[in-house]
């Protein structure tokens, strides 16, 4: 069986600037969407800060139909300031959110070309996702936005199939994780992504870390 629909079923858990993430849903993608996030809407050049690190983990605290308040409280402010003196709190903090977001998004991967056999739509895509559940099943519509996105996909994908689609869900050939950069394409990556202050300070860890070995 594929890993993928495993963790898609399961999901994880992890904890982060002091919330818990233990799911991410449909709703959770709209409103990240919303207020364009860049853990989900990602533009060239475009960094991570600590601030954003904390309103994805309140984000994900909302269930539908609410929405989440996001103006810091004093202990956000906290965990805000700790990042931005600290680099590796901030690295620990993202790499966790994305290895959790890694989990979270085992998606179904269709062969070469069944994709172009799936509906498509104009409306937004969850929004359309929600629609094609609730109208092939007994689900209601407050109960799919709440639902884990994954698991949505999944389920979508197989009543699609079930309703006569042509494709085909690959569960093998799974690809290779590149490897992780090392020297200067590390640096470059670490410019690109990183706020430049915080920048600063990894690299001078980095010529540190370097000097003690």
């Amino acid at each position: 069986m594929d890993e993928r629909y495993l963790s898609a079923l399961i999901g994880s858990e992890v904890r982060v600037c002091g919330y818990k993430l233990a799911r991410l849903t449909l709703w959770h993608m709209t409103l990240l969407e919303a207020i364009g996030s860049p853990f989900v809407v990602q533009k060239k050049g475009q960094s991570i800060y600590p601030r954003d690190i904390v309103i994805f983990c309140k984000v994900l605290q909302s269930s539908y139909p609410s929405q989440p308040k996001l103006s810091p409280t004093i202990s956000d402010a906290l965990f805000i300031r700790q990042m931005e003196r600290k680099p590796r709190k901030y690295i620990d903090r993202l790499k966790a959110i994305r290895g959790w977001l890694k989990e979270e998004l085992s998606l179904p991967v269709l062969y070469q070309g069944d994709s172009n056999n799936f509906h498509k739509h104009s409306t937004p895509s969850m929004l359309a996702l929600n629609a094609a559940i609730c109208s092939r099943t007994n689900e209601r519509h407050a109960e799919v936005w709440n639902m884990r996105l994954a698991a949505a996909r999944w389920l979508d994908v197989a009543l699609a199939e079930i309703d006569g689609a042509k494709i085909t869900i690959s569960f093998e050939n799974e690809e290779k994780a590149p490897d992780s950069p090392e020297g200067l394409e590390a640096i470059e990556m670490a410019r690109e992504k990183l706020p430049p202050h915080i920048f600063k300070k990894w690299l001078a860890n980095q010529k540190k870390n370097k000097k003690d070995v």
